[in-house]
């Protein structure tokens, strides 16, 4: 059998493992309240294509606002009770204790996807800043209010007139997947999420390797570091790019450390 077919049995066996620990389970019931929180009044930006959608399902108005935030609250809740479930202390002899960390992250992390960016608007300033630059404005002298429409009118009033605080890298993948998700306003703030998971699978890869090789406990690395429910909630459910920052620099650390500095 050769190494690939072998890494991927492994990988197969870590993803069955996982899926038989009820604490998995839990924290895929507390991921899948955040997807269904951030499909309601709570969350959605006011020109979201899901309102009329919601609108025909009676899914508007305060009343699903509270519903969306006890939702969405509540899963936190549950997330955080899954993930020190999984400290590892508390997790040996039991199923949890062979259930890999990345493959843990790999089942929490499937509801929130494709879901609407939640706990933060900021996806919908990435959108609009690649729309800036697709139309030859600078993000660093402009803002997304100079541009009325769509990717305007997505983004949180208090950053609509703002300039961009982040990079040229960001900016430039910010323009790129604003390209990618063809001009779409609201799939370019979700597709935001790729430079998250590339920054998410970084951190859950070098985190461990760094600790090891600092003499530190991986497996308690992994589960601080890669299980934080402020990973999953911000990274990858915020599609925040402070998760591609933190991923080069866990990554940069790790490099760091096998260099030879003699």
């Amino acid at each position: 059998m050769s190494r690939v077919a072998v890494a991927a049995h492994s990988c197969w066996s870590s993803w069955l493992t996982a899926w038989r620990s009820r604490t998995v389970w839990e924290g895929l019931l507390a991921t899948t309240m955040l997807l269904v929180g951030a499909l309601t009044p709570a969350y959605l930006p006011a020109n979201s294509p899901w309102w009329p959608r919601l609108s025909r399902v009676g899914m508007s108005g305060v009343t699903w606002q509270v519903i969306g935030s006890a939702l969405a609250i509540t899963g936190v809740i549950v997330l955080v009770d899954a993930w020190l479930r999984l400290r590892p202390g508390r997790r040996a002899n039991t199923v949890d204790a062979r259930a890999k960390h990345w493959a843990v992250l790999a089942v929490w992390i499937l509801p929130l996807l494709a879901a609407p960016p939640i706990f933060s608007h900021d996806a919908y300033s990435y959108a609009a800043q690649g729309w800036l630059m697709e139309n030859d404005i600078n993000p660093y002298e402009g803002y997304p209010g100079l541009l009325p429409g769509v990717f305007a009118d997505q983004v949180a009033q208090e950053w609509r007139f703002t300039r961009t605080p982040y990079g040229p890298l960001s900016l430039q993948l910010q323009h790129d997947i604003v390209r990618l998700a063809g001009f779409h306003p609201y799939w370019s703030a979700v597709m935001m999420r790729i430079p998250a998971l590339v920054g998410v699978v970084l951190i859950g890869v070098f985190l461990p390797r760094l600790a090891r090789r600092t003499g530190h406990d991986a497996s308690f690395a992994a589960w601080f570091g890669v299980l934080n429910p402020l990973l999953v909630v911000d990274f990858v459910g915020g599609a925040h790019n402070d998760s591609f920052m933190m991923g080069l620099m866990v990554f940069g650390l790790w490099l760091a450390t096998t260099a030879s500095w003699a």
